[in-house]
């Protein structure tokens, strides 16, 4: 946006002025893909703040999965790397953004 804030951000501060803002709250997480939605907590909690775009590369998933005993399926880390990439788009990782946002933290 012009004044170099992301839309997100500027629906957060719509929301916390009072303003309804339905595009934050999103559809619900099915149950049966929760489990990559926690997955992608961990990896992004496990990386080393301030390496690169903020998305994990090949190497954190591989390590991760080396890390916890698990093989992810071709379709979870691809949903796993989406998953980074919108984060990315919505908080402005790139101009300096950081933590996860709390509307994708986990309840």
């Amino acid at each position: 946006m012009e004044d170099g804030a992301t839309r997100r951000q500027h629906f957060e501060s719509a929301a916390r002025q009072g303003a309804p803002v339905p595009y934050l709250a999103g559809p619900p997480l099915p149950e049966t893909l929760r489990y990559v939605w926690t997955w992608f907590h961990a990896i992004h909690e496990g990386r080393t703040p301030g390496m690169g775009d903020g998305k994990a590369t090949h190497l954190d998933l591989m390590a991760w999965q080396a890390n916890n005993r698990v093989r992810l399926e071709p379709w979870e880390h691809d949903a796993i790397q989406a998953l980074g990439s919108a984060w990315i788009a919505e908080t402005g990782m790139k101009k300096g953004g950081g933590d996860l946002p709390p509307s994708l933290r986990e309840h």
